[in-house]
């Protein structure tokens, strides 16, 4: 796969699927503040609406762990890649609003890994449960295609992929 440009794919795919997740889930929410605390007008343009608030302010990224066992098309791997990155946001926003705010807002740190075999790929699952993690992983005819673990603060998250090799 080298030379192929699917990196290259999967993060430009990446870049336009996160923000739109983000900015689903944050238009969802009730008030939307300013610095000074008021609400904003109606007729405020949706992108200056919302600034994080909730004191975190620690770097956080997302890793995205590639199944290199699975033997699959380049649009497969593309299509679960990017499920497994929204559904990681959506779930980790419901979970933990600030740190993905926070990570939103401070330049959506994400690295992709390779899982040379399938009990790798379970112990990132399993490992992720038990540090508190957003896990998300996402089948193709019954096998892990990819996961994506965050973002979480980047200190926690290393203790689990810190070993992986990047993809």
């Amino acid at each position: 796969m080298e030379g192929s440009g699917l990196p290259m794919v999967i993060g430009a795919a990446l870049g336009f699927c996160i923000p739109i997740a983000i900015n689903y889930f944050q238009s969802k929410k009730k008030q939307s503040v300013i610095e000074n605390n008021e609400p904003l007008a109606p007729s405020t343009p949706k992108s200056f609406r919302i600034i994080p608030v909730g004191g975190f302010e620690e770097d956080c990224k997302m890793v995205i762990c590639k199944a290199m066992y699975v033997d699959v098309n380049k649009q497969i791997t593309l299509k679960c890649i990017d499920d497994a990155v929204v559904q990681g946001v959506m779930k980790a926003y419901s979970l933990h609003p600030e740190i993905v705010s926070f990570w939103y807002y401070n330049a959506q740190a994400k690295i992709c890994v390779k899982i040379p075999n399938e009990e790798e790929m379970l112990g990132i699952i399993r490992s992720c449960e038990q540090h508190g993690i957003p896990c998300t992983s996402i089948k193709h005819d019954g096998k892990i295609i990819a996961t994506a673990c965050g973002p979480s603060p980047i200190p926690l998250i290393d203790t689990v992929t810190r070993h992986l090799q990047l993809y």
